[in-house]
């Protein structure tokens, strides 16, 4: 009795652990193939539609996604569900789609909103903003740039930057720390610049979750142990 005890006692201090464990694998490959599809629809996209640095960068967000990546992904839009949703934070209203790691629903302006919404054949929630503005301030000429918001385990998961949510930027133009190229992160969360220091890059994860990609990223595809972050 006293040795089924002390495996028990065990059993209860390491599962949770091996749980833990489990999840941030499933998840950091998950993150990792999603670079890489990402990558693999643009180059496809490419060969039919030619250099990104030459799309339109004008079109709707909803008119992006049918010209240059619907013909190429396995998508199901679930932008106008009802009787269901996409992205845990979704009940049919749109306007909460996913949670930030402080816990309080993203909303960040109208874009989310209008984004369309889409199920992926395997079952990853995508959407997708597309940006085009254009200043003659001191930020300079033309952003061009495209947001992709993916929740990595779809149904599975709770819908949260940083835990299953993680958000990918396609820069198109170069302007202080920005660089053209796909980039895990956004504007406001450091992803075009991979010189910022992990302390800079873990302050942003913590307090929002955009670039908590880049952390996972930099570790060579696996939660770095001091990921900010409970999984």
């Amino acid at each position: 009795m006293i040795t089924l005890g002390i495996i028990g006692v065990v059993a209860a201090l390491t599962l949770p652990v091996v749980v833990s464990n489990y999840k941030k694998h499933v998840i950091a490959t998950q993150l990792e193939k999603t670079y890489a599809d990402l990558e693999k629809w643009i180059k496809a996209s490419e060969v039919d539609n030619g250099s990104y640095e030459e799309w339109d960068y004008t079109l709707t967000s909803e008119e992006f996604v049918q010209k240059y990546f619907a013909p190429y992904m396995g998508l199901k839009n679930c932008t106008n569900v009802r009787d269901g949703h996409c992205f845990a934070g979704d009940q049919g209203s749109r306007l909460n789609m996913w949670k930030k790691s402080n816990g309080q629903f993203e909303n960040y302006g109208m874009w989310l909103v209008y984004a369309p919404k889409y199920i992926m054949q395997d079952g990853r929630y995508f959407a997708l903003y597309n940006k085009y503005h254009y200043s003659n301030s001191g930020f300079g000429g033309e952003w061009k740039y495209v947001n992709f918001i993916i929740d990595v385990n779809g149904a599975r998961g709770e819908s949260i930057l940083g835990k299953d949510v993680y958000v990918f930027t396609l820069f198109n133009y170069t302007h202080g720390r920005e660089q053209k190229g796909l980039r895990i992160g956004t504007i406001s969360g450091g992803g075009g610049d991979f010189r910022l220091p992990s302390s800079t890059i873990r302050t942003d994860c913590t307090n929002s979750g955009y670039s908590c990609g880049l952390l996972i990223q930099r570790n060579g595809w696996k939660f770095p142990k001091d990921y900010p972050l409970k999984i």
